[in-house]
């Protein structure tokens, strides 16, 4: 699995819009839509960033995991 399908996916969990998790990170909400499209991808600072906003942990988001209530509610 993709970063950006992670970020989508732990995104959803979460029930946050792109522009929240954008000011979380830092980054314009344009940013979040070319990671979640897999036109690009965030360096370090913006993966650990992202992490601390989606309550998961930088292994799980660099490895793709995706959380059960997404594998549960099918997004």
């Amino acid at each position: 699995m993709r970063i950006g399908e992670c970020i989508r996916a732990n995104r959803k969990v979460i029930r946050a819009s792109k522009t929240w998790l954008a000011i979380q990170v830092g980054v314009h909400r344009n940013t979040i839509a070319n990671w979640e499209n897999g036109r690009g991808e965030p360096n370090a600072s913006q993966i650990a960033a992202l992490a601390i906003a989606m309550g998961v942990s930088v292994a799980d988001l660099i490895h793709g995991v995706i959380p059960e209530s997404v594998i549960l509610v099918g997004c």
